[in-house]
């Protein structure tokens, strides 16, 4: 294995594991130095998400008066877009739809274990994801595997 391959490995685990760590509503204390430590490895989309304040998180969608429907889903904002002040965000539904929306548009959700968005199972040696629609079938989810546990 190359030092360049080993190098872009490292960076997306850190770009990964840093947004997952934000996903579920990790605080960053040196959060200004983070993203300019980013800058300074060429990391700019990571140095933006550190830079705003919805980047990486996990939010629900709020009075999206053009499309009422999305109100009360949930999403995660990938990419901060600093010249239009807007956030391109990925839906938490199977499809992943993706977004242009405003901060306004945007409150923000942590995961917590009863409302994660996805469930993640190792089985039988496997790894299987679980993507809901919407996050009440997340929690139906969750509520009837920590009753079946309750009873064994």
């Amino acid at each position: 294995m190359t030092n360049k391959h080993m190098m872009s490995e490292l960076d997306w685990d850190v770009s990964s594991s840093v947004r997952l760590l934000l996903s579920w509503g990790a605080g960053c204390s040196k959060k200004e130095e983070a993203a300019t430590v980013a800058r300074v490895c060429g990391k700019y989309e990571l140095a933006n998400v550190l830079d705003s304040e919805l980047g990486g998180r996990r939010c629900e969608i709020v009075n999206l008066l053009a499309r009422p429907k999305l109100n009360g889903k949930t999403c995660v904002a990938d990419e901060y877009l600093p010249d239009s002040n807007q956030y391109k965000v990925t839906l938490e539904t199977k499809s992943k739809g993706v977004l242009v929306l405003s901060p306004d548009n945007l409150k923000r959700r942590d995961r917590t274990p009863q409302d994660c968005g996805y469930y993640i199972e190792f089985k039988n040696g496997l790894t299987i994801r679980h993507d809901f629609d919407w996050n009440e079938d997340c929690q139906v989810f969750v509520a009837a595997l920590n009753n079946s546990n309750d009873e064994t």
